[in-house]
């Protein structure tokens, strides 16, 4: 979930911001801020040159995404923003962006296996905050086969089978373990952050951003299967790796976590995790790799069919968990393969 952070300077960096004052325009009205390290004003995430708000031509791609008719997008636009939204308009959109947003591409099949009503599944976990847990029915159907069979069923059947007791402990929590490993991740440009970026102009505030980079990509991204995915890792499996008990890990309740994105793409199952200010993340190798452990343990799929990566709406970081097991693990010939393919 997101954390509440500081407004910062899009000029220079700096946290030194106070409000000054709003602007309106026929929509609403929005706050300016001013920075006092380099005096510029400005305010928050938009989409430049825009007649309608940023946040209803976002809200009105990922609806027709989703599966609704343009009609109906239209409809419930005006009905949302008391604005007179055309098809035209609409359609504009949704044609401006669909080299980011690329679930269009399949959107006619996903619309023969489910309605736009149904194909989001959601449920929110009470594990002492609010989680909502979401996953694409159709992307499941369409992506997820053969070897990775078993990750649509941990999907489908985590609602009813989640140890929420294991949850309700702040020491098990994946977030705040700290680990260093002596793999480094790469930096890499990925479509999470052009995502990310779209999506952020659609927030009111810094506590909707997770929710809101989550919800854009699982209704516009093909990839992106669920999201918020609660994993856990019993205290005996933890035990299992002799490197973590070297590094000082405590699991004496073992480890719980939520996945902020899964994805599917180019034969790898991708972990990723929204990260504001992603360059100045110090543990987010240590969350993914014990998320990754965790997923590949509960569903059987060897690790090496993992990439871990977090990002924000500029930088995108990306590790392999295997890598960092044959780092510091002794791993026997035999169970080479499960972190070598070509082994």
């Amino acid at each position: 979930m997101a954390k509440k952070e500081k407004v910062t300077c899009p000029e220079c960096g700096s946290t030194r911001i106070v409000k000054k004052g709003r602007r309106k325009n026929k929509f609403g009205q929005i706050q300016r801020y001013k920075c006092k390290s380099c005096e510029r004003s400005f305010s928050l995430r938009g989409l430049k040159g825009r007649v309608y708000p940023a946040r209803l031509i976002m809200e009105a791609v990922s609806l027709f995404n989703r599966g609704y008719s343009m009609s109906e997008a239209v409809r419930q636009m005006r009905k949302r923003f008391k604005a007179k939204v055309s098809k035209s308009a609409v359609d504009s959109w949704i044609k401006e962006f669909k080299n980011i947003c690329t679930y269009h591409r399949i959107r006619g099949k996903a619309l023969k296996l489910f309605p736009p009503e149904e194909v989001i599944f959601k449920k929110t976990f009470f594990h002492q905050i609010p989680y909502k847990f979401q996953y694409h029915r159709a992307k499941l159907e369409m992506f997820i086969k053969d070897y990775f069979s078993e990750l649509g069923r941990y999907l489908k059947n985590i609602p009813k089978k989640c140890p929420d007791r294991m949850f309700l402990s702040g020491k098990a929590r994946g977030s705040r373990i700290k680990l260093d490993f002596p793999v480094k991740a790469k930096r890499k440009t990925n479509y999470a952050c052009r995502l990310a970026g779209l999506a952020l102009v659609m927030t009111k505030n810094n506590r909707e951003r997770h929710e809101v980079v989550q919800d854009f990509m699982l209704a516009n991204d093909t990839a992106t299967l669920a999201c918020e995915v609660p994993v856990y890792l019993y205290r005996r499996e933890v035990g299992r790796f002799q490197f973590l008990k070297d590094l000082g890990l405590d699991f004496e309740e073992g480890i719980t976590g939520h996945i902020d994105v899964i994805q599917i793409r180019y034969g790898y199952i991708h972990l990723l995790d929204f990260k504001p200010q992603a360059t100045k993340e110090k543990h987010a190798m240590a969350q993914l790799f014990l998320y990754a452990l965790a997923l590949s343990l509960r569903t059987g799929i060897w690790l090496r069919n993992f990439v871990c990566g977090w990002f924000d709406e500029k930088d995108y970081f990306e590790f392999r968990p295997a890598d960092i097991v044959l780092k510091l693990e002794k791993i026997d010939k035999g169970e080479m393969r499960k972190y070598i393919p070509q082994f």
